[in-house]
């Protein structure tokens, strides 16, 4: 067979097209532009597909016409070419270097057509490192796999544990992807420098732990603190100064919704050294308080805990008066008491608020450790069974205690609970 090649010259906006097509789909660029060929008096629309799409949803081709027609010597022979991208003689499909240039098998369509939303279903099923991969396929896609609700899972790559890397890895745009960071386990000591490429992230969870911050200074770490909504600190005996910091730019400017202060056994942590005003005042912005091996000092009262939804003392001082429970009980949806001592009064005191609140929130009430024999069985029994999770590890309880629960669950009139668990007793 013989081929013949046109020696026909090319027009215009034959030059434009091809122009475009190098533009799109090489060098992924939207492109949007409207070409008038004098001859026929015809607009000819060129562009990307997405752009494309979204131009012709909307009304503004009815106003372009208007005002080309308008404009143009010869209005009667002015035609606009506004073909939609199922006719697509006109309109450049951009391809996706996934695909190709490929499209769907008898569709005469390309994979940048697919709608956001049922990428966002596909992408959610995807690791990190593959997301990382699809930020690179095209524009379109890029858009979908940038929503940070994709990568609440991505997490600080293990070879950043280096200095080296770490520093690399946050001066890259990948980093302000990250929702949540451990700073446990460095192989490096940090230094304000470190924390100070942290204060553009926007981070969901922040780890602080078993590393040495004698060279962080207490005003940088305050700032990383309080610019997260969640943080973890496991301290050590060489903290005081940095949380005091902490804590008063936390009484003027936080992001922090939940705070876990963690201390060893061995050395537990006075909050006493903070003034008790702007313990109140920072304390009383939370929604979840850990702590752990701390002494609550004469600050923590009945107005730190008013917006509280969770609060979990592990192996902490008891309270100085136990009515400040009294106002957040119809707040609280998770109480935990680990190893935190009570006496007889103050066991009896919490067991009755819960008894006359009469709109309880909480699902969740942890009584570790606790000597629960003083109180009454009836009323232990009447106020568990409104709580749809009780741990009751190496709890002081009474066998009459214990039939008179099991005998409220099988009411199934009265009873919410769904999970008791009696471990170690």
């Amino acid at each position: 067979k013989k081929f013949e090649m046109s020696t026909r010259p090319l027009s215009i906006y034959e030059v434009l097209r091809a122009q475009a097509q190098t533009l799109i789909e090489n060098d992924q660029t939207p492109l949007l532009c409207l070409h008038l060929e004098p001859q026929s008096g015809k607009i000819h629309l060129i562009g990307d597909s997405e752009s494309t799409r979204k131009l012709i949803n909307s009304n503004v081709l009815i106003k372009l016409k208007e005002l080309l027609k308008n404009t143009f010597e010869e209005k009667k022979y002015l035609l606009l070419d506004d073909k939609t991208p199922e006719n697509p003689s006109h309109v450049l499909n951009r391809k996706s270097r996934l695909s190709k240039g490929k499209d769907f098998p008898g569709s005469g369509r390309s994979f940048e057509t697919i709608p956001g939303e049922i990428l966002r279903s596909i992408f959610k099923h995807l690791n990190c490192k593959d997301l990382r991969n699809v930020l690179l396929v095209s524009r379109h896609w890029k858009s979908v796999a940038d929503e940070p609700a994709l990568w609440t899972d991505f997490e600080l790559p293990g070879k950043c544990r280096e200095e080296i890397n770490f520093v690399k890895f946050f001066q890259g745009s990948l980093s302000l992807k990250l929702q949540k960071l451990s700073l446990a386990d460095c192989c490096f000591q940090l230094n304000s420098q470190h924390f100070k490429l942290l204060l553009n992230l926007q981070l969901s969870s922040l780890k602080i732990g078993h590393v040495d911050l004698s060279n962080v200074s207490a005003e940088m770490f305050a700032k990383v603190v309080n610019n997260c909504k969640e943080c973890n600190i496991e301290g050590n005996d060489d903290m005081d100064d940095k949380l005091r910091i902490m804590f008063e730019q936390m009484e003027t400017e936080t992001k922090l919704k939940s705070l876990t202060l963690y201390w060893s056994e061995f050395a537990d942590l006075d909050l006493n050294f903070i003034n008790s005003s702007t313990l109140r005042n920072a304390l009383s912005k939370l929604e979840s308080l850990w702590l752990g091996s701390v002494r609550l000092g004469a600050g923590f009262n009945q107005s730190c805990v008013v917006k509280m939804k969770s609060l979990y003392l592990w192996e902490c001082d008891p309270f100085s008066d136990m009515d400040m429970l009294d106002a957040v009980l119809d707040n609280l949806t998770s109480l935990k008491f680990y190893g935190t001592y009570l006496d007889a009064t103050q066991v009896r005191h919490l067991v009755n608020a819960f008894d006359q609140s009469c709109r309880l929130k909480i699902k969740l009430l942890d009584l570790s450790g606790i000597d629960l024999r003083k109180v009454p069985a009836k009323l232990l029994a009447r106020v568990l069974v409104k709580i749809e999770n009780v741990i009751l590890l190496f709890t002081e309880i009474e066998v009459t205690q214990l039939e008179e629960i099991f005998h409220a669950i099988l009411d199934e009139d009265t009873t919410v609970i769904r999970f008791l668990d009696l471990d170690g007793i």
